[in-house]
């Protein structure tokens, strides 16, 4: 049931294929220790900032070495931008 879920929610890409960018290193980086990167445009760049903290309280958790403030300012500033924006309600 786990391996299911998993290969369900998988959204494995390589770092080659990451969009380019300031920030990108640190997400390649950071996010990598834990888990398969995650496809930057998979997720609205409204939604990462939570999905960003979510992490943060999961590597501290398991008392794996988190980034610095400077590290996740970059990476949010990189997800940011390389992943799409909601359009406004009018």
């Amino acid at each position: 049931m786990l391996l299911a879920y998993l290969i369900a929610h998988s959204r494995e890409v390589s770092g080659s294929t990451l969009p380019s960018g300031p920030g990108r290193a640190a997400f390649a980086e950071t996010c990598s220790r834990c888990h398969a990167l995650p496809d930057p445009r998979q997720h609205a760049a409204a939604d990462w900032p939570a999905v960003v903290m979510r992490m943060e309280q999961h590597m501290k958790d398991l008392k794996i070495g988190t980034a610095s403030q400077t590290e996740v300012s970059q990476i949010l500033l990189y997800l940011d931008r390389v992943s799409p924006h909601k359009p406004t309600a009018p």
